[in-house]
């Protein structure tokens, strides 16, 4: 499970790091300058967002791994092809979880990093999210009292 992780954190930072790259040398140009400047904000903000999500699979898979145990131990022990199946339908479940809660992170976290890039505060771009607007709600107010009074300084 965290070879699973750490093996998709590092494809991950290097894409991210190619993507950087990339997204920099075309904010040299005029013309992509404001595309290069919202995607970069979405990739600084995606990285937060994978990054809780990666933290909420781990007590998932825990859990999910306890039942599967606690199954496999009722089920008594399985022979040939069923054997086989059982054990591809756990690894495959044990990719998945974490691979589709970091795919909802990514999305999450790239649209609230767009919207503080737009000039939103950290609380507007969290509680724009039904599902960060938790989050939203714990920013507190001496935070906002700062982004506030840097927005009026510039």
């Amino acid at each position: 499970m965290l070879l699973s992780l750490a093996l998709f954190w590092e494809a991950y930072v290097t894409i991210a790091a190619a993507a950087i790259a990339l997204l920099l040398a075309l904010s040299r140009v005029r013309a992509c300058r404001s595309f290069a400047r919202r995607a970069l904000a979405g990739i600084v903000g995606s990285v937060p967002g994978v990054l809780l999500a990666q933290l909420l699979s781990v007590p998932l898979l825990a859990v999910l791994y306890a039942v599967l145990w606690l199954a496999s131990r009722l089920m008594g022990p399985l022979e040939g092809s069923a054997q086989i199946a059982w054990n591809l339908a756990v690894i495959a479940t044990f990719l998945a979880i974490p691979l589709i809660l970091s795919l909802l992170g990514f999305l999450l976290g790239w649209r609230s990093g767009v919207r503080l890039a737009a000039g939103a505060t950290l609380r507007e771009a969290l509680a724009a999210s039904p599902a960060l607007a938790v989050c939203a709600r714990r920013v507190s107010p001496l935070r906002t009292w700062l982004e506030n009074a840097n927005r009026g300084a510039s």
